[in-house]
């Protein structure tokens, strides 16, 4: 195998997982050909997986979505100092990193979810408590 084939193989498997998409012949096809159409002259292997994901965003099911939304958690650290967190591929994977994080930090910090459309309109909710205790382990 040569040099630069085995290269874009790598690159290729990094950002299937950097993605956490499956490693499957759709998905390592999209990715490879995707790979092959660009430059990635002085570009690291976290930018060029963050390029990755931000025009082949999940569906959840670790196939991709071209659908275009963005998902992200509004983290209020001590109901004071609002910090956005994300973007995540899918929602699910937004509302479990978000119920990990109830878990580690202070009780005063407030978590929301924001949806951001493939038009731009963003959407924000509250997460319930009911939700956020749906985690085996929660502890309050």
């Amino acid at each position: 195998m040569g040099l630069v084939k085995r290269h874009i193989e790598n690159l290729t498997y990094a950002i299937l997982q950097g993605c956490g998409m499956e490693d499957t012949d759709k998905n390592y096809t999209t990715v490879f050909q995707w790979v092959m159409k660009q430059d990635f002259s002085h570009k690291t292997r976290d930018e060029i997986i963050s390029l990755f994901q931000s025009t082949h965003p999940g569906n959840g099911k670790g196939e991709l979505n071209m659908s275009g939304n963005k998902h992200y958690i509004i983290h209020v650290v001590g109901s004071i100092e609002p910090q956005l967190r994300g973007p995540y591929k899918t929602s699910q994977s937004r509302d479990l990193a978000a119920r990990r994080l109830r878990q580690a930090k202070d009780e005063e910090d407030g978590f929301f979810s924001l949806d951001i459309d493939k038009s731009g309109k963003p959407s924000i909710d509250s997460y319930s408590n009911g939700f956020m205790e749906g985690l085996p382990g929660f502890t309050r």
